[in-house]
């Protein structure tokens, strides 16, 4: 097998010296993570090719188009949902982008990249000082941190960036990373796509990836098998052919995703109103699950969908018994939706008697929205409501062990306005299933809309649900967090 260095000089020609350097002297160090088959070299090299442009980028630069900007940052792309004015304003730089994307203009995101320091006169911000970095374009504070420690070098990457790319180091944070999440087993799979969402939280570019592992891995075989049959047998994919086939599918059972299983996985997507992107991810395996057993997947029924009044006022369907506690229920919805406006807030809050002034407005306008909001209920007296509004509210941004948000298994954090304390939870298998223009939420018996405000994009892949009563699955719920297509 030729050395890592080797495919570097004739597939890189643009490579920075630094990168080169490194794996000239980086092989003992891929030893020792575990990277010495074909199949684990040529997925690793693949991605961070990708990733650093061929080996050419050593820091995100951010000077993209107003275009670029909406295609990776805009509404329905990204949690910063920047929108085409904002875009045009953003073009071309980079520091302005990543503080409006990463950083404090984005607070949940800066939150989930332990992005925690602001732009502040001459200082960019965590949004840019922690941007895309070296090989696998490290992203956040956190993540400098956490990868620092985990190689053995402390606070080195968080206290000083550029170390990330230092020839001495700029394998380590990307090795690490590909050992934290599991890329060795995935690439003994040949799960171009699993690997691709373990290091970049979705599948961007999984096209160039495969490419560069197209270019990569003849280069590194020992025969002529193609990757896809040199990969070791998958129960998953074994499962998702057996299915396949008990629909119609003319494909070999062998825990191998090759071309014929791949493009099976497409024809069914395509059949079911699914992206056909060939990843049988956690929603195409509920529709075969559904469409298996025989039953079809159904028809949305409108007058299930408790609208959103009746969610504001705690009378969804399923939920909250009374007329009064259905009252009560709204309070604290909309009590918590504004904790987590808050909680932005507060990350901006310094101690000064500035961050106090805007502490106390976000606060006022808070109670403002839960008064409006109970008014609408219009069943209990006014002072009454407002009295409840206030009393709650208090509660919940005064008291910190009220309406806390809490990680998930996977370690990420769910909103603050979807959970309190231990609501929320990962689904099991059949919980949330898709339906034509939505999902079903079985256990409670409702239904969503695709678009509705209750949904959220899951970071981790997997179905998590917010239930409104802690424990009882049967009852209405906050949040629903659902998976991209193909993860």
């Amino acid at each position: 097998m030729l050395r890592a260095i080797d495919v570097v000089r004739r597939l890189t020609p643009r490579a920075r010296p630094a990168y080169v350097q490194a794996f000239e002297e980086g092989d003992a160090l891929l030893a020792e993570y575990g990277v010495t088959t074909p199949l684990r070299l040529a997925h690793f090299l693949a991605q961070g090719f990708h990733e650093s442009g061929g080996l050419s980028i050593v820091r995100e630069s951010g000077a993209y188009s107003a275009s670029r900007i909406m295609e990776i940052f805009g509404v329905n792309r990204h949690s910063a949902k920047v929108t085409p004015a904002e875009a045009k304003a953003l073009a071309g730089n980079g520091p302005a982008l990543f503080e409006r994307v990463y950083g404090q203009g984005n607070p949940g995101k800066a939150r989930e990249l332990g992005n925690t320091v602001g732009a502040s006169g001459n200082y960019p911000g965590d949004g840019w000082w922690f941007r895309g970095n070296g090989l696998m374009q490290t992203t956040g504070r956190g993540a400098h941190r956490r990868l620092g420690q985990k190689v053995g070098l402390g606070s080195t990457f968080e206290d000083d960036p550029d170390k990330v790319t230092a020839v001495k180091f700029a394998l380590l944070p990307a090795l690490a990373e590909w050992k934290e999440s599991g890329c060795n087993a995935l690439a003994d799979k040949n799960d171009l796509a699993g690997i691709t969402k373990r290091i970049n939280g979705g599948y961007n570019g999984k096209a160039d990836r495969q490419a560069w592992f197209n270019k990569i891995y003849p280069l590194l075989k020992d025969d002529s098998a193609p990757a896809w049959q040199a990969a070791e047998e998958d129960e998953y994919i074994r499962t998702v052919q057996e299915q396949l086939v008990t629909l119609g599918a003319d494909i070999t059972v062998d825990g191998r995703k090759g071309p014929k299983t791949e493009e099976a996985i497409k024809a069914f997507q395509r059949a079911n109103g699914l992206t056909p992107d060939g990843i049988a991810g956690a929603v195409t395996r509920e529709m075969l699950k559904a469409r298996v057993s025989g039953s079809k997947a159904p028809e949305l029924p409108p007058k299930e969908f408790p609208d959103d009044k009746a969610m504001k006022s705690g009378a969804v369907q399923g939920g909250l018994a009374t007329a009064a506690a259905g009252t009560a229920g709204g309070v604290v919805i909309a009590a918590k939706e504004v904790k987590d406006v808050v909680d932005d807030a507060k990350s901006s809050v310094d101690g000064t008697w500035i961050g106090i002034a805007f502490f106390l407005v976000f606060l006022i306008g808070g109670l403002l929205i839960v008064w409006n909001r109970y008014r609408e209920a219009g069943k209990l007296p006014k002072w009454l409501g407002g009295a409840a509004a206030v009393l709650v509210a208090s509660l919940l941004i005064g008291a910190p062990d009220i309406g806390r948000a809490h990680e998930a298994p996977s370690g990420f954090r769910y909103l603050s306005s979807c959970c309190s304390d231990q609501d929320c939870r990962p689904a099991d298998p059949g919980e949330i299933v898709p339906v034509s223009g939505g999902w079903h939420v079985v256990p409670s018996n409702l239904y969503v809309v695709s678009n509705d405000h209750r949904i959220h994009e899951s970071p981790d892949g997997r179905f998590h649900i917010c239930n409104v009563e802690a424990g009882n699955r049967k009852s209405a719920f906050w949040c629903i967090y659902i998976p991209a297509h193909g993860s």
